[in-house]
């Protein structure tokens, strides 16, 4: 994937995450996603993922996932919490 189309994914994904921000489901949503990229950390962490270099590239690529979808979601939260700052 070149940088434009990487550009040009992010964009898409965060267009139809905006819709989502400041419904409970979807927050609860993101929490679960948090504890899941835990379990992949400790998963990870296994000999047997890390024996395989196959296995530990696709783990790597689950706890890099759920870093970026959880990183968009923050920072739509953070920009929310900031807006308001500003409006106060």
């Amino acid at each position: 994937m070149t940088s434009k189309q990487r550009a040009r994914a992010e964009a898409s994904f965060k267009a139809a995450m905006a819709n989502l921000i400041g419904h409970p489901d979807f927050a609860d949503f993101i929490n679960i996603l948090r504890e899941q990229r835990e379990i992949a950390i400790e998963d990870a962490c296994t000999d047997s993922v890390i024996a395989s270099q196959r296995t530990h590239m696709a783990a790597v690529g689950e706890i890099r996932a759920y870093k970026s979808i959880i990183a968009i979601y923050d920072e739509f939260i953070a920009q929310g919490s900031q807006l308001d700052d500003d409006e106060a």
